[in-house]
């Protein structure tokens, strides 16, 4: 059964035509990242591009139902080892279906610090400890053809040996479709005008799907790698 057909089985009250006592649902989503072109431009790489997977269990009813969660996670980085020239861009993608009243999104609830612990977990560049809240600001987004609202963290670097190198951490939540949210993060060394140009430029050129994350043969990993030390549900 497709998702669209449980959904709506399930906001009918109805029950799921079904010889045995269990089925599986497959929720997924296509990775959102920066076209070959664009990331060339920039001068990134990926950095990381990982799919993660989840299995979850919900009674509808005489029937326990399975759905089986994809997301994409997937961080460019600068094409260069000075610590000084650090910048790059993070995108996470999740489908937000809700079954039987529960969302499949762990980051549906979150707020912009939990989505930096979770981004964490893709990079070693930075950490969310001791965040400071610097601005919120508007930014167009390609993604959704419109302004949306980006909250500014700063933080020290990780592993730096320099005294007081600190990033400035973009955050946004974006709803790309009914079905699927994309969590972006945008980081660079503060006060490197280049640097920052550069993200706000991959903001405003993130693609879903990207051809080239899709081209990308990588198992998908158990979602508990990526959540399971920030405190969210899994």
């Amino acid at each position: 059964m497709n998702r669209r057909s449980l959904l709506a089985t399930i906001v009918a009250g109805g029950t799921i035509p079904l010889a045995g006592c269990s089925q599986q649902t497959d929720f997924t989503t296509e990775p959102t990242g920066l076209d070959k072109d664009t990331r060339t431009e920039l001068n990134y790489q990926i950095s990381s591009y990982t799919p993660y997977e989840a299995l979850r269990e919900f009674e509808v009813g005489p029937i326990t139902q399975t759905a089986r969660i994809l997301l994409h996670a997937a961080v460019y980085q600068s094409n260069s080892s000075s610590v000084e020239e650090t910048n790059g861009v993070g995108f996470l993608t999740i489908p937000t279906a809700t079954v039987a009243g529960r969302s499949l999104n762990p980051l549906s609830s979150a707020d912009p610090e939990e989505v930096v612990s979770l981004f964490s977990q893709t990079t070693s560049q930075f950490n969310s400890d001791n965040l400071e809240k610097v601005e919120t600001y508007s930014q167009r987004f390609s993604l959704t053809d419109s302004d949306e609202e980006v909250t500014v963290f700063r933080t020290q670097i990780s592993g730096s040996s320099i005294v007081e190198v600190y990033l400035r951490l973009h955050v946004a939540t974006l709803q790309l479709s009914e079905d699927t949210d994309v969590y972006v993060i945008g980081f660079h060394i503060e006060n490197q005008e280049v640097a920052e140009q550069s993200v706000q430029r991959a903001f405003n050129s993130a693609v879903n799907p990207s051809e080239e994350l899709q081209n990308q043969d990588v198992e998908p990993k158990p979602l508990r790698d990526l959540i399971g030390g920030t405190g969210l549900s899994q």
